[in-house]
């Protein structure tokens, strides 16, 4: 059983390292997926090589783990090909390991009812715990809930505001493998909250020059361009409905913006952007 486990996080983490490398956008949101993707394909490494020591509290880790790999994906915007097969392939990967656990489960305790009743008592062991749930610290009792079975995002979307604050804070620091958790709250207290109403699309300014369309069809329109120094200086273009603001680096010729991070230009549009300020 475990060594199928193996195999299957081998599969994870080839399809980890596909979706960490595969996306061309230069991004924000692309460069946050690839690093993220990339820290849990190192861990499912070592996840990998601890074989049959595997138990189901490290393979509900593994699973967590994946779903925040498979969150990032999904957030990148234009996703290509490559990064729509990556996210299947690890959906794929997670429901097979979903499949599996009932069985890892029960095999892990007839494994625990054969040990020798004298075992958990020896001399100098501590008596097994007897703490209340309210006195574990917030980490412990949100484990708690997950080996229990019950659904770590229903608890935490029904919390009151001080606690959530605190479990927010404790997932931050020391178990993050509950952010995925984390997030589906905060998406369900979203979700109930008042539509606010939508701001107008913002017209391209009537000085705007339009310098053609973007990779993803919107069309672009420069707004300002000024020369600061030898090194770039700074833009403001319209792209579809939002405007950009940034400092253009003629060296590297990339767009640092506050918003998106540093990019490289993906179409020629945004090239003329670029070269708006650096002709």
């Amino acid at each position: 059983m475990k060594t199928r486990l193996a195999l299957f996080i081998t599969a994870i983490a080839s399809a980890v390292a596909v979706a960490a490398l595969g996306y061309a956008y230069n991004t924000y949101k692309a460069s946050e997926a690839k690093n993220l993707c990339q820290s849990i394909a190192t861990e499912l490494e070592a996840f990998k090589a601890e074989g049959n020591k595997l138990s189901t509290d490290k393979v509900q880790a593994i699973k967590d783990r994946l779903v925040d790999c498979k969150v990032a994906l999904q957030a990148v915007p234009f996703k290509g090909e490559d990064i729509q097969r990556s996210i299947i392939k690890v959906d794929d990967v997670d429901k097979q390991i979903t499949a599996m656990m009932p069985m890892l489960v029960i095999a892990e305790g007839l494994q625990n009812a054969f040990k020798p009743a004298s075992s958990a008592t020896q001399p100098g062991q501590p008596a097994p715990s007897t703490t209340k749930f309210e006195n574990l610290p917030p980490c412990e009792q949100l484990d708690a809930i997950a080996k229990a079975g019950k659904s770590v995002a229903d608890y935490l979307d029904a919390s009151d505001e001080t606690a959530f604050k605190t479990y927010q804070g404790a997932i931050k620091t020391s178990c993050t493998w509950h952010q995925s958790q984390l997030d589906v709250a905060i998406a369900k207290w979203q979700a109930r909250q008042p539509k606010s109403a939508q701001p107008a699309p913002i017209a391209p300014s009537s000085s705007g020059s339009f310098l053609g369309n973007a990779v993803t069809g919107e069309p672009v329109y420069l707004i300002s361009a000024s020369r600061v120094n030898t090194t770039g200086g700074q833009v403001t273009y319209q792209i579809g409905s939002d405007v950009v603001s940034g400092y253009v680096n003629c060296k590297t010729n990339t767009i640092n913006t506050a918003a998106y991070g540093s990019f490289s230009p993906q179409s020629q549009a945004i090239q003329r952007v670029i070269d708006a300020v650096c002709r």
